[in-house]
């Protein structure tokens, strides 16, 4: 304790050694394991007021890599383990701390990736963990903690870290620094010609005990101008079209317009971005994808016409 100079002993003489300490709503979680064991490790939680403080043991044969791999998140400390990205969570009615794990759907994948020089960012401006399961990956996992859903990020070079800064991003590539916005169309990286951005987001595949007919499909969604969008179904495409063109000033009759005077919208109003299509898709699975060229594309409605055969 800094202001008294006391020091508190934390658990027993057990051969481990602490490498991680979170805060966690009144209390500090410590994670002690043995050298290179992280999974036979054991959580405290020292709890109490000053200066009567005391060590209560959390959770049993788990711990984390380093500090930094464990985060705090509002009432919650999520880190990683040998078994994948975990989380601990105060139990307010009772005082306790309970465990449990986030990542179930992609540990099979992820736990193979993960190594002792992973990586835990937390971003709160966009809600998201990234997990770096190991230095010099490519591929970011990243974790919504506000819709409980996974994605991944594929970066030109390998990031060494992320961090949110009021209502921006930012991402450590190498010796540089860059901004990451959910509108930018490629990725400009320092000294490397522009590169389109692309993703792909594949749903739930509808898989019954009989083939599935889908005879129609309906979206909406909100789409930049250089961005490409389609959604796909078998051989199946129905493409994403934005509504209307940019007005810039630039373009206007011999450019005479002036900045302070252009109070008209950059996009058309009234424009409600919407793709429909009637098809015949049959197979026994169906997997429907939606695939984005240049980045500044968001998906907020999707269905489909399905009949059973």
């Amino acid at each position: 304790d800094e202001s008294t100079g006391q020091f508190i002993e934390i658990g027993y003489k057990d051969g481990m050694d602490i490498n991680a300490l979170v805060p966690l709503s009144k209390d500090l979680i410590i994670f002690k394991n043995p050298k290179d064991e992280p999974d036979k490790g054991i959580v405290w939680r020292l709890t109490g007021n000053f200066p009567e403080w005391y060590p209560v043991e959390a959770a049993h044969d788990t711990g984390t890599f380093s500090q930094r791999t464990a985060q705090a998140v509002g009432n919650d400390v999520f880190y990683l383990s040998p078994l994948g990205l975990a989380t601990l969570s105060t139990v307010t009615q009772y005082g306790e701390v309970r465990t449990a794990w986030p990542d179930r759907k992609v540990a099979p994948t992820l736990t193979r990736l993960l190594r002792s020089n992973a990586q835990l960012w937390n971003a709160p401006v966009k809600e998201q963990l990234w997990v770096l399961p190991g230095e010099g990956a490519e591929d970011i996992w990243v974790f919504d903690y506000g819709m409980g859903i996974w994605t991944q990020f594929n970066f030109p070079e390998p990031p060494v870290y992320a961090a949110g800064v009021d209502k921006d991003l930012y991402v450590f590539i190498g010796p540089d620094l860059y901004h990451v916005n959910d509108w930018y169309a490629q990725d400009e990286l320092y000294q490397r010609d522009p590169t389109p951005i692309r993703a792909r987001m594949q749903m739930g595949t509808l898989l019954n005990g009989w083939q599935t007919l889908i005879k129609g499909a309906f979206a909406s969604f909100d789409l930049s101008p250089e961005c490409r969008a389609e959604l796909i179904l078998q051989k199946f495409k129905m493409p994403f079209t934005a509504g209307g063109t940019p007005d810039y000033i630039a373009d206007a009759p011999n450019a005479v317009q002036y900045a302070s005077e252009d109070d008209d919208p950059l996009f058309p109003p009234g424009n409600v971005l919407t793709s429909r299509r009637r098809m015949i898709v049959r197979d026994w699975a169906v997997a429907p994808e939606v695939v984005i060229e240049g980045g500044g594309c968001s998906l907020s409605t999707m269905g489909l016409e399905v009949v059973e055969v």
